[in-house]
C-alpha cells in the first residue's frame, strides 16, 4: 500500500507503467544481449502493451464497459501479435533484423530504449481510459471505433496469415508476396496496426472529452506515435526502400516488384486500377508513398555502373529505376 500511496500524484499510472516497462525491456535486453538470440524480443514488446494495461485497469478498479472493452481489445491484439511473432521467430531460428548488431552493446541497447518508448507510448491512451474515473455511456464514437477495431483486427490477422503462408512456399522464394490482401496493399499488416490504434483512442474520446484531466486528450500521441514508427522508423522502411536490393537484382522478381511497386498502395488498400492512375502528387501527399520507400536500381551492365567499377566502386552512381518520376512516365506509356 506504501508502494501505491508514493505514486499518488500519478493519477493514471502513466509514470509507474513507465517504470515497469524499462524494467521488463532492460531485463529483456539483458538476456538477449547475454544469450546472443532473438527469441523474446519481439514477444517481450507486445507482451508488455498486456502489462501496461492490466495494471493501471486494477489499480483503478472500476472495471467500466468502456475500460473492459478497451482491455479486452487490446490484450486480444497483443496476444495474437506476441503469438504470432514467437512462432515465426521459432521457425526462422532467429531474426535477421539485429545480424548486424546483436552483438553491439551500444547498438543492441538503443535498440531496447526505442522499444521502451514503442511499448509505454503506444498505450498512453489506453492508459489514460482504464485508469480514468469519469465513465460516461458508449455513445456513436465508441461504436465506430468497435467496427474500426475489428476491421483493423481481421486485416492485420489475414495479412500475416497469407504472408506465412505464401513464405512457406518453397516455389514463392525469392518473389515477393502479391496475392490476397498484399494485391491492395503493400503493407496490409501495417495499416490494420494502425486503424487499431486509432480504434483505442475514438472508443477513449468520450471519456476524455467528460475527465476533469482535459490533458487527455494529449494521449492522442498513441496512433500518431504507431504511425510515425510504422512509416518512417521499424516499419515500413525496414520492408522498402534498399532492402527490395534481393528483388531488383533478380531478373525473375525484378518485373514483379516493379510492377507491384507501381501499381500497388504503400498503405491504404485499394483497387490498383485505381492507384495507378492517381498522380504521384496525390499518392505521396495523402497515400504516403514517400521517396524514402523507393529503390535506385543500378543495372551492372549500365554505364555507370562500370564506371563505378573502373573507379573502384568511389563515387555514388545512381540510374534512377521504380522512382517517383519513372512510375508516372510508366503509367503514361
Amino acid at each position: 500500500m506504501a508502494a501505491i500511496e508514493a505514486f499518488a500524484f500519478d493519477t493514471h499510472y502513466f509514470f509507474l507503467t513507465f517504470l515497469v516497462t524499462c524494467a521488463v525491456q532492460y531485463t529483456c535486453f539483458a538476456i538477449a544481449y547475454g544469450l546472443q538470440f532473438d527469441k523474446i524480443t519481439d514477444l517481450s514488446g507486445a507482451s508488455n502493451f498486456v502489462i501496461n494495461i492490466i495494471i493501471p485497469l486494477i489499480l483503478a478498479n472500476t472495471y467500466f464497459e468502456r475500460q473492459v472493452l478497451v482491455t479486452v481489445f487490446i490484450v486480444v491484439t497483443r496476444l495474437y501479435l506476441a503469438g504470432f511473432l514467437f512462432y515465426r521467430v521459432l521457425q526462422r531460428k532467429s531474426d535477421t533484423r539485429f545480424d548486424t548488431f546483436r552483438s553491439n552493446f551500444l547498438y543492441y541497447f538503443g535498440f531496447w530504449t526505442g522499444q521502451i518508448l514503442w511499448c509505454w507510448g503506444s498505450t498512453l491512451n489506453g492508459i489514460f481510459v482504464v485508469s480514468e474515473k469519469e465513465n460516461p455511456s458508449l455513445g456513436p464514437t465508441d461504436f465506430i471505433g468497435i467496427v474500426l477495431f475489428a476491421l483493423g483486427f481481421i486485416c492485420q490477422v489475414v495479412s500475416d496469415v497469407q504472408k506465412y503462408i505464401f513464405r512457406a512456399n518453397p516455389a514463392n522464394r525469392g518473389i515477393p508476396c502479391t496475392t490476397g490482401l498484399w494485391a491492395y496493399s503493400r503493407h496490409p499488416n501495417y495499416f490494420g496496426e494502425m486503424v487499431i490504434w486509432w480504434a483505442i483512442f475514438l472508443m477513449s474520446a468520450r471519456a476524455i472529452h467528460e475527465s476533469t484531466d482535459t490533458w487527455g486528450w494529449a494521449t492522442v500521441v498513441s496512433p500518431i506515435w504507431t504511425m510515425i514508427l510504422l512509416l518512417f522508423l521499424s516499419g515500413i522502411p525496414y520492408a522498402e526502400g534498399a532492402n527490395l536490393k534481393r528483388y531488383f537484382e533478380n531478373p525473375t522478381s525484378r518485373p514483379m516488384i516493379e510492377a507491384y511497386q507501381r501499381d500497388v498502395s504503400p498503405v491504404i488498400p485499394m483497387p490498383q486500377v485505381v492507384y495507378r492512375n492517381l498522380p504521384m502528387i496525390v499518392k505521396q501527399v495523402f497515400l504516403f508513398e514517400f521517396p524514402m520507400y523507393e529503390y535506385h536500381y543500378v543495372p551492372p551492365d549500365s554505364t555507370a555502373a562500370q564506371a563505378a567499377a573502373a573507379n573502384g566502386g568511389a563515387g555514388n552512381p545512381i540510374e534512377l529505376s521504380n522512382t517517383s518520376a519513372e512510375r508516372e512516365a510508366l503509367i503514361q506509356a
